[in-house]
């Protein structure tokens, strides 16, 4: 081969090296923006929830959105951790685990009909966490935390296996 065919193979290589990359970056970006924009309003659900029906939050935070699998591991799966804090500082943190799969697409904000009206695992939850001392003045009731404080997170953080777990 001449110096000129290599020069022209090695540029198209690059080219084309280029070209894959830029393609694998933007399927991956779409692909974290509908996580983010699910995350968003699964987020808003929970926090709405506390909010509304919790008196005695004076914060409520999320962890990132923990995701796992996906490369050549099948199944992909993606939590968050919400953290609840008291009037007196305390702080515990939900595993809220149970995502349903609910069409989002074309919704910006969290629309009324999702809104959670009852949620019996965050209601024994928090329950547990008042009864035993982790959390102090917080009691369900139609009074809310309508002043609590909410800090949403919509970073992606790829995690091996139950990574999550260490978060704080």
């Amino acid at each position: 081969m001449s110096k000129r065919t290599k020069k022209v193979f090695l540029s198209l290589l690059c080219f084309f090296l280029l070209v894959l990359g830029c393609k694998f970056y933007m399927d991956r970006m779409k692909v974290d923006n509908l996580y983010r924009h699910g995350f968003q309003l699964y987020e808003e659900q929970i926090a709405t929830y506390l909010k509304e029906n919790y008196s005695g939050i004076s914060k409520i935070e999320f962890s990132p959105i923990f995701k796992s699998g996906g490369s050549g591991e099948g199944f992909v799966y993606a939590r968050i951790v919400p953290v609840v804090y008291d009037t007196y500082g305390n702080k515990v943190y939900l595993r809220n685990d149970q995502k349903e799969s609910i069409g989002v697409e074309s919704y910006q904000n969290l629309p009324d009909e999702l809104k959670l009206n009852k949620d019996e695992i965050t209601d024994e939850v928090m329950e547990a966490f008042s009864r035993e001392g982790h959390l102090k003045g917080v009691e369900k009731n139609d009074q809310g935390s309508p002043q609590a404080e909410i800090v949403y997170n919509l970073e992606i953080r790829r995690v091996q296996g139950r990574e999550f777990y260490e978060w704080k």
